[in-house]
């Protein structure tokens, strides 16, 4: 199909790029991406799930062929949230992110936040400093949850780096 960012958002006339249906989704939303990669670096600072189509058929090859890549030159997810958001990050390779700190995902979470990242398949990542996969800071009273994530080839001094915040593993 092709991709315009001046199409609807439906699987039959999707958005360019992923940046672009996040800026339109309302708090609560669900952005399911077809496979394919997607190289926009991503913010999120809303309440909202991003997933592949696992998230609906619970197709796990659906998590290899739905990659979110940092194309070796930038971070690839940042989580900015300042509420009571709840962000779902889920059925997804993050992959080839680059960046000093958090080079997978960059999550900065407030009081009574909620991160759950879920069946996520991160690689290739690279931080300077801290966190290839997960870089995590926040409030004593946010939550994180990571349940069957893998983690294959990352480099960098620490996979996950936790600041403030719990990180439940799963």
């Amino acid at each position: 199909f092709p991709s315009h960012d001046i199409k609807l958002g439906f699987s039959s006339e999707p958005f360019k790029t992923v940046q672009f249906a996040l800026n339109r989704a309302q708090n609560g939303d669900t952005i399911l991406l077809s496979q394919g990669t997607y190289t926009d670096g991503i913010s999120i600072d809303k309440s909202i799930t991003l997933s592949s189509k696992w998230l609906l058929n619970g197709d796990t090859s659906e998590i290899f062929k739905t990659e979110l890549s940092g194309n070796s030159t930038h971070r690839i997810l940042e989580i900015l949230t300042s509420g009571s958001e709840k962000v779902r990050i889920s059925g997804l390779t993050l992959s080839q992110g680059k960046s000093t700190i958090g080079a997978g995902i960059y999550a900065q979470t407030s009081t009574s936040d909620t991160l759950f990242l879920q069946n996520l398949v991160f690689s290739n990542n690279n931080a300077d400093l801290a966190g290839s996969s997960l870089y995590l800071k926040g409030s004593s009273s946010g939550v994180a949850l990571a349940q069957n994530c893998i983690f294959t080839q990352e480099a960098g001094p620490s996979l996950i780096k936790i600041l403030q915040s719990t990180l439940n593993l799963q």
